[in-house]
């Protein structure tokens, strides 16, 4: 499946990586999907996804939030959002990374939040790059008041 890079390869992998019990398994077929993403660039529906975000494997939440990062659809905002408060550090950060690169205002109040009081620092420079990616000037602005 690496090499085929055919929008017809997406269903099965996604099929195989969302039902699959054994986390290597899931994982695998996600770094899949993901190699395949990026030859081909087709994702019409960010709900499996989504639902990866919730995996117990911290691999396979972290793909799924580099590759919402990379389809930039909205509807990923507000799981991505939870994600932000993962208590894996990698995954915060791809959430926060994602939500930058998704550019929605909605992700603005959360992100000051996760600036302001979060402890790890690779977490708060995540998310004041995203900050700067979504509003040049998110410090001046009322989601950021409302944040403090």
């Amino acid at each position: 499946m690496w090499e085929i890079r055919d929008a017809r390869a997406l269903e099965p992998l996604l099929a195989a990586a969302l039902e699959d019990e054994h986390p290597r398994v899931r994982l695998e077929a996600w770094s899949a999907l993901d190699v395949l993403v990026d030859g081909i660039g087709d994702v019409r529906d960010p709900q499996p996804l989504i639902k990866a975000l919730r995996d117990e494997n911290s691999e396979v939440q972290k793909i799924a939030a580099d590759m919402l990062l990379r389809i930039r659809d909205v509807r990923a905002v507000q799981p991505l959002v939870v994600v932000l408060n993962d208590d894996n550090t990698d995954v915060a950060r791809a959430a926060a990374h994602a939500l930058g690169s998704i550019g929605d205002a909605a992700a603005v109040q959360p992100l000051v939040v996760a600036f302001i009081k979060d402890k790890r620092s690779d977490i708060w420079k995540e998310a004041e790059k995203a900050l700067d990616s979504i509003d040049p000037n998110w410090q001046k602005s009322e989601a950021a008041k409302q944040a403090v």
